[in-house]
Parts: C-alpha cells; sequence; structure tokens
C-alpha cells in the first residue's frame, strides 16, 4: 500500500506503485479550477449525507464571470477505467441540492448499462 499523503486512504495498485497525473497548461489556463473540482466532487460524494447538514446549501462555486450561473446547475462528471471496465459517474447540483445522479459501466462492445 502506499499514500499520496497522510491525509489520504490507502491506494491499492498492481506492485504497490502509485499513479501519477499531471495538469500542464498556459497561465490562467483553469488547472487549479479542475483540481477544485475533483476536491468538490470527492467531498460531495464522501460528505454530504454524513457531513453536511439537511438543509445545507450545497458549497459549489458557480462561474463567476456569469451572473446566471448562480441560478444554474452545475455539472460533474468523471470516466474511470477499473479492472478494465469503463465507468461514468456524475451529478448534476444546484445551491439548494442534487438535481441528477448518474453511474454507467460499459461493457467491452460499449454498450451502456445503468448502475
Amino acid at each position: 500500500m502506499v499514500r499520496a499523503s497522510p491525509h489520504d486512504g490507502p491506494i491499492r495498485d498492481k506492485g504497490d506503485v502509485l499513479r501519477l497525473a499531471a495538469f500542464f497548461g498556459a497561465n490562467a489556463s483553469g488547472k487549479t479550477n479542475v483540481i477544485r473540482a475533483l476536491s468538490f466532487m470527492q467531498e460531495a460524494v464522501d460528505r454530504s449525507h454524513s457531513g453536511w447538514k439537511p438543509n445545507q446549501r450545497i458549497p459549489r462555486d458557480p462561474f463567476a464571470l456569469d451572473p446566471s450561473a448562480k441560478s444554474e446547475t452545475s455539472t460533474f462528471e468523471v470516466d474511470l477505467l477499473l479492472d478494465g471496465v469503463r465507468f461514468q459517474y456524475g451529478f448534476e447540483a444546484d445551491s439548494a441540492r442534487f438535481r441528477r445522479e448518474w453511474l454507467f459501466a460499459y461493457n467491452a462492445r460499449g454498450q451502456r448499462r445503468t448502475l
């Protein structure tokens, strides 16, 4: 087992090797926003039922340069390849509640199955 930091849980990988992902790009190209979105997504999955109060607003940060974004939903989605199976997980939320959530698995022929 390998830990990315003392705050992370164990990471299991073949050969106990930590895989690395890197983001690179020009200044002000959105790299930090990608990391923040992934962090929010992890927090929403891990803590939305156990750590957030029932009537608490969802702590999302709508796009600041578009005033209408506050009234629109935010969509978060990841594609994962685990043990050779492609999974697609995502959710849509506004400041009041989660509006939609989905989890799909794709077989070798690319056919989608809702989980």
